[in-house]
C-alpha cells in the first residue's frame, strides 16, 4: 500500500530503533518499535480518528516522541487543540487536505 510505501521511506531516514509505528482507526490496533516495514500488521480500516493515536502518543510513549507523523488520507477528527508534540501529516491517495488543522505541517505524496 502507498501508507507503507511512505512508512518504509521514513524508516529509511529514521533511527529505526525510535521508531513507534501505531495502527489505529477508531482504535488503537497495533502499537510497536520496528525496524522494517514488513513488521507491521495492518488491522482495522474506516472509521478513523487520528485523535485517539495521537493521544496515545503524547501520553502513552516512553520515551515521549519528538514528533508525531501522521499517514491518512485526512478524513478523520483531529485533536481540538494543538498537541505539546510537533505532527507531520502526510496525505496519501484520494486526500482531503481542508480537514487538516493549520497547526499540521502537511507533505503531500501523489
Amino acid at each position: 500500500s502507498n501508507i507503507l510505501i511512505e512508512i518504509n521511506g521514513i524508516i529509511k531516514k529514521v533511527c529505526p530503533q525510535n521508531l513507534e509505528i501505531y495502527v489505529v482507526d477508531s482504535k488503537i490496533h497495533f502499537k510497536r518499535k520496528i525496524s522494517k516495514v514488513e513488521s507491521i500488521k495492518i488491522e482495522g480500516r474506516g472509521g478513523t480518528d487520528m485523535t485517539v493515536g495521537i493521544q496515545a502518543a503524547v501520553t502513552s510513549s516512553n520515551p515521549r516522541p519528538d514528533i508525531i507523523i501522521v499517514c491518512t488520507d485526512g478524513y478523520t477528527p483531529w485533536p481540538k487543540k494543538k498537541p505539546l508534540i510537533p505532527i507531520i501529516v502526510c496525505l496519501i491517495g484520494q486526500y482531503n487536505l481542508s480537514s487538516v488543522p493549520s497547526w499540521a505541517k502537511i507533505v503531500e505524496v501523489n
